[in-house]
Parts: C-alpha cells; sequence; structure tokens
C-alpha cells in the first residue's frame, strides 16, 4: 500500500486559510490523535490503515499489540513483533511540524509493509491469536506448574533481599522435598531474567492502570549513591486513586546519573515518566506538583530541576520538603546562638571517641553493665541529618552519663571532658537539647506520615511552635528529673558543681531563636501562605465566622484559582452546597469536593518515602552484592516496594507471559543440564561414618 504525497494530505485535512482544524476535547486529544496531526489527519490515516490507534499522544498497531511479541506457529527466523508498535510509544521525531508528520508517515509506511506486521494480521484475519493462545496455555499446563515453583523461589528470595546465586540451593532442597522444580530456570542467571520479567509486568499493570484513570500526580524525588558509588536518582509519584481514600506512594524507578547537574537530572526524569506511561501531554493535564530536598541543583532558583520543571509545566506546585527544612531551621537556630557551638563540639568529641574506637566502645559497653545502664550506640548529635536521629543520639549521651563520666575518669587525656562533665550546668544544657530536639523530632515524624496534607502541616507546626513556647515559660521533663537523679545510685560518684565561667546555654535565646528560625523556614513566604489560603478553602474551620449562607464572593473567587491549580472543576452550585449544608449530618459531600480534597492531599510535603526507597536500596545492594547493576537493583526495589506478599502472590499470569515470549520452561529438556558437584575422598570418607 503507498501513502499519498505530503501536499495532497495537507489540502485534504486544512483550512482555507491553511491552518490546522479541529479544537480537540480531552478525550479526544488522548485517545484519537498525536500532536502533529488534526482530527482529520487522524480519521484519513485511519481509514487507509484501520491497525492505527493512538493512546496518550502516541501512536500504536492494535493487531501487533493482541499478539504482544509472539508470533507463535507464523514466527519465521529473523521475524519480530515491533514492542514500539505493539506497546504504543511511535512518536514523532523532530522538531518541526512537517518533519514530524513525514517521519510518522515513514514509521506507518516501514511498518505497514514489515513481515512481523504481516504475519500478525494474517494471525488476526484468521482468528488465532485467543485460540493460539488458550492451545499454547494448554500445551503448557505441565510446564507451568513445575516454572511456576521456579517463580515462587525467585520472588521469596527477592523479597528476602537474599542474593539470587542462592537459587540453586533451593531448588535443590524443593527437589529433596519431592516439589517438580523440573530441570531448567535453575541459574542465577536465569534468575535475574525473571526478576527483570516479574518487575517488568508489575510496572506495566500498574502505571497502565493510574494513567488510564487520569489520576492527578506530584512527583517526589532524590539523589544518592549506592554501594558502587554511583549517582542515582529515586522516582516516586503519588497519586489519587478511585479505589482509595487517600492517595498513595508509589515507586516508579531508580535510575543511574550521568552526572548530577540539574540538567541531566530533568531529562533523566523525563524520561523515566515517559516509559511508564506518563509522557508530557499527560503530565500537562496531570501533573500537580514537585516534591524534593533543598538541595541547589534541585530547587535553584535559576537552573534548578524545579525551575525546569516549572518552564514546562507552569501551573504546578513547588515544594521543599517540611522535614529538611525542620532540620534547617534549627541549624540557624544553633548558628545564631554562639554558646551553643562549644555544647555541640564537646558532643561531637564523644561520637568521634565512640564511633572510630571499638576498643572505647568495648570499655564503655563493660562500664554501662556494672552500673546497670542500657546503652545505646551514640550517634552524631546535631548536623547534616533528621531531627530524629539527633534526639536518638542525644537522649543515647542522656542514659550514659554516668558511664562515660566514669570512662573519662581513667584516661588522663579525656580530663578536660571529665571536668565539664561534672559542670552541673552542662547536663542542664543536654537535658534542654533533649527537650528541644524532641519537639521537633515529633513534628519531623508527624510529617513525614504518609495521609499529611499542606493543611495538617500547618496545623502541627502551630502545634509544635505552641509547645515551644510553652517550653520557654516552664522546664520539661528532663529538665525537672536533674535534681532528683543526681541522687541516684549511678550518678553518686560524679561530684557535681556550678563553675562561674560556664553557665549554660541562654535557654530563652535559645528556645525563642528556634522558633523565630521555623517561623521564617517553613510557612512565612507570600507564595505558601497563599496556596494555604487556597488549600484551606474547602475547610469549613478555615471559613470567616460570619459566613452563613452562600453565597461568598471572595470564596467563588479563590475557588477559581484553586481549580486551575489543581486542574479540577468544582462547580459553584456545589460549593454554594457545601457550604449551605455542612451544619447538616445527613447531607452528603458533593463528588466534586470530595475529588478536590483527594487531588489536594496529593501534593507531598516531604520527601520522605524518598528516603524509605534508598533505605530499602541500601538493604538490598550491599557491600556483598556490590556487582548489581542500577537497573537490577531498581527492579528488586519494585518487587519488594509493590509486590504482593509471598502468601498471596500468583505467579500464573507472570508464568503465562513469560512462556508468551517463547522463554524456556522449567521443563525444557533442551535446556544443558549443570554438572553435579563432586566431594573430595576425605568428605566422602567422614560421611560414611554416619
Amino acid at each position: 500500500m503507498e501513502l499519498v504525497d505530503r501536499h495532497d494530505i495537507e489540502s485534504v485535512v486544512g483550512n482555507d486559510d491553511g491552518t490546522v482544524s479541529d479544537v480537540l476535547t480531552v478525550e479526544e486529544a488522548c485517545t484519537s490523535t498525536i500532536s502533529c496531526w488534526s482530527k482529520k489527519q487522524f480519521e484519513y490515516f485511519s481509514k487507509l490503515f484501520p491497525w492505527i490507534q493512538v493512546k496518550n499522544g502516541k501512536l500504536g498497531c492494535n493487531v501487533c499489540s493482541k499478539v504482544r511479541g509472539s508470533l507463535g506457529i507464523e514466527k519465521a527466523k529473523a521475524c519480530h513483533v515491533s514492542e514500539e508498535w505493539s506497546n504504543f510509544s511511535v512518536k514523532p521525531s523532530g522538531t518541526l511540524k512537517l518533519i514530524q508528520q513525514a517521519s510518522v508517515r515513514k514509521k506507518i509506511r516501514e511498518h505497514s509493509v514489515s513481515k512481523s506486521h504481516n504475519k500478525a494480521e494474517k494471525l488476526q484475519n484468521t482468528a488465532k491469536i485467543g485460540i493460539l493462545t488458550t492451545a499454547m496455555d494448554r500445551l503448557n499446563e505441565k510446564a507451568i506448574a513445575a516454572t511456576s515453583h521456579i517463580f515462587n523461589i525467585v520472588y521469596s528470595l527477592a523479597l528476602n533481599n537474599k542474593p539470587m546465586a542462592d537459587i540453586e540451593g533451593e531448588v535443590q532442597l524443593q527437589k529433596i522435598n519431592g516439589v517438580d522444580v523440573g530441570v531448567g530456570l535453575h541459574s542465577r542467571k536465569t534468575a535475574i531474567t525473571i526478576i527483570q520479567h516479574i518487575s517488568s509486568q508489575i510496572r506495566k499493570a500498574l502505571f497502565s492502570k493510574i494513567a488510564s484513570c487520569k489520576s492527578k500526580l506530584c512527583v517526589i524525588i532524590d539523589e544518592s549513591s549506592t554501594v558502587a558509588q554511583k549517582s542515582v536518582l529515586v522516582i516516586y509519584i503519588r497519586c489519587e486513586l478511585s479505589t482509595h481514600q487517600d492517595p498513595v506512594n508509589v515507586f516508579v524507578d531508580l535510575k543511574e546519573l550521568d552526572s548530577t547537574t540539574a540538567e541531566v537530572i530533568t531529562e533523566t526524569l523525563f524520561n523515566c515518566l515517559s516509559e511508564n506511561g506518563f509522557d508530557k501531554d499527560y503530565l500537562q493535564d496531570n501533573l500537580i506538583g514537585f516534591c524534593s530536598d533543598g538541595a541547589s541543583a534541585m530547587l535553584g532558583s535559576k537552573s534548578g530541576v524545579a525551575s525546569r520543571i516549572v518552564r514546562e509545566f507552569p501551573n504546578i506546585v513547588i515544594w521543599h520538603c517540611l522535614s529538611h527544612r525542620v532540620q534547617l531551621a534549627l541549624d540557624d537556630a544553633i548558628n545564631s546562638v554562639s554558646q551553643v557551638n562549644h555544647f555541640k563540639m564537646f558532643l561531637e568529641k564523644i561520637y568521634s571517641i565512640y564511633h572510630v574506637s571499638n576498643k572505647h566502645q568495648l570499655e564503655l559497653h563493660n562500664i554501662a553493665a556494672d552500673l546497670e545502664l542500657e546503652i545505646v550506640k551514640i550517634g552524631r548529635i546535631l548536623g547534616p541529618r533528621w531531627v530524629a536521629c539527633s534526639a536518638r543520639a542525644a537522649k543515647a549521651v542522656w542514659r550514659a552519663y554516668p558511664a562515660l563520666y566514669k570512662h573519662f575518669s581513667n584516661y588522663k587525656n579525656f580530663l578536660g571532658m571529665k571536668k565539664k562533665m561534672e559542670n552541673l550546668c552542662f547536663l542542664k544544657d543536654l537535658a534542654l537539647m533533649i527537650e528541644i530536639l524532641e519537639e521537633l523530632s515529633l513534628l519531623s515524624l508527624a510529617l513525614q506520615d504518609r495521609d499529611v496534607s499542606l493543611v495538617k502541616a500547618d496545623r502541627l507546626l502551630c502545634r509544635c511552635i505552641r509547645a515551644l513556647k510553652n517550653l520557654k515559660e516552664n522546664p520539661g521533663k528532663h529538665e525537672v528529673q536533674i535534681d532528683t537523679m543526681i541522687r541516684t545510685e549511678p550518678f553518686k560518684d560524679i561530684p557535681f558543681q556550678v563553675s562561674a565561667k560556664n553557665t549554660g546555654l541562654p535557654r530563652a535565646q535559645l528556645i525563642q531563636s528556634v522558633i523565630d528560625n521555623m517561623k521564617s523556614r517553613l510557612f512565612s513566604t507570600a507564595n505558601t501562605r497563599k496556596l494555604l489560603s487556597l488549600f484551606s478553602l474547602l475547610e469549613p474551620n478555615s471559613w470567616p465566622s460570619d459566613l452563613t449562607l452562600s453565597p461568598w464572593p471572595e470564596g467563588e473567587c479563590q475557588l477559581r484559582q484553586l481549580n486551575e491549580l489543581i486542574k479540577c472543576n468544582i462547580p459553584v452550585n456545589d460549593f454554594r452546597d457545601y457550604i449551605d449544608n455542612r451544619y447538616f449530618s445527613d447531607c452528603s459531600l458533593p463528588p466534586s469536593i470530595q475529588q478536590a480534597k483527594k487531588i489536594i492531599q496529593v501534593i507531598a510535603v516531604s520527601s520522605a518515602e524518598a528516603e524509605r526507597g534508598f533505605s530499602i536500596m541500601n538493604n538490598i545492594a550491599t557491600h556483598e552484592r556490590s556487582r548489581l547493576t542500577v537497573s537490577n537493583i531498581s527492579h528488586l526495589m519494585t518487587i519488594k516496594i509493590l509486590g504482593k506478599p509471598i502468601s498471596s502472590w500468583g505467579p500464573e499470569i507472570y508464568v503465562k507471559s513469560w512462556l508468551r515470549r517463547n522463554h524456556h520452561t522449567a521443563t525444557d529438556l533442551r535446556v544443558k543440564k549443570k554438572a553435579a558437584k563432586q566431594y573430595d575422598e576425605n568428605s566422602t570418607a567422614i560421611w560414611s561414618l554416619f
């Protein structure tokens, strides 16, 4: 079949003034055309090539998609179904519209005359696809059972962070237990391929469902290093689902970075989202937020990742992780009060002594056992860590105080440390820092919950500030305990005294500095207050006290801004009904209000989910498994994070898709068997005595 000339096509679908006709609705744009075609152009090509179909702004072949990689009995040498056409990922090349149209025509032409497409059409015309799939499943019925056992073993290894080399021992154990595991698919290399297949199928099913629901998205990213010191980018999305009341956080991928520049990170992010079905057309309609830590490459005002994303998608919310901002507020407060630096340096010295020297750590544990104290490993008190870590470390020093004093008394090099701990003001300073760190830790941990919205985060912040103001007026629980504690048995050997030189931290000044820095760091900017005002529009407790019945002109003006921001339409009548019926318990919320509230919760206030992803990555990519590639780590993370528990996981669907792609079965006799392990005569002689 020959394609008509470009000028003929344009004469068919162009307007009198030479412009492209037809303005498409959102539904038509998502399903009926690509960026360089109008609706009439798509209809024209659909008549010439009935197999053409468009999904999410990309071309695909409806015939090849049904075959899905295998031609079955029609397969020939060097004849493979195109993945791009079967997965609806064909897009125009070039930047100019005429060049894009020419590239699309060329791709359609080449695919229409390809052997694989013609054989796929032959299968469809003879109605063999469904029959062939069923026949293949029946022929492989026995093989499916044995292959499912192998898939269960591999899946269990991935869930438990075990190396794939353990598959041989697991298979041997299952054979001894009488389980049919076949003769093939027992190698480490095959196990890795199975992991890749399962992971790809999980992502494909999950992200296609999210895309089909047109869920609103918030992207969460963070950058770190693997065991092999490779820079990687972890990507999550936060989205709302119709089947779940609260938004969910979904792991997308782990990508290796060639460099950590904003340009490379942005390109990697968009390429990853596009690979998983979220192209720029989809993001234009559904991306509403972006959240990351405060690194300059991420949130740089001129050329950071966030600023580059805003250029592509102007109406999205850019958010700096609140948990990181709490830590920054604490660091600013410490830097503004000079006396805190001396306290910080002393505790840093304690950390370095017991973190570097195993000998000192062992002596501390022995002394702690004699004093009947419970000791945990002392970590870094303050610095580039989250507040919860600093709070745990400070309390560890508090619990180990008598043991630390006794240990310092045994060394001449630590007499200065010993004298410092004899100062009662130092103990009071430690108690004060624990009080402050505990309050900030409670806030930080609350902000890391998966269901926290911006409105709730604002309430949590106000509550924390009230607690700090109360602490400024009244001593905390640790400060109150000091007088009673120093009279107990563990503290009896410490001759506490008050030094005229070291008078301790300026208590009121330090707490006030923390409060002021929290206010300036978190919700003080005009843009942030405007966002909170818009998101609070759907919360009745934030409405004016004199508002009784609608209409509310100021609120309806804000409603239009809110609709544009969250890319959702709340009709004015629904908003007025919401205002009028708020006191009637038997009146349900309008569906548009319910949907808008879910979308508002999609915007992430913390990048804690990305940090959790890195924790899972570190559990997988240990030093013993440093040979793992970033791609394999990503597949293992997909199963670990998104996969079902082994008790409810069914391997059959993955096994069938595996076999339909012409992979070996576990019972395939053509697979070369591995030679049985030979044992030396010394071992066999000993075993003969059993």
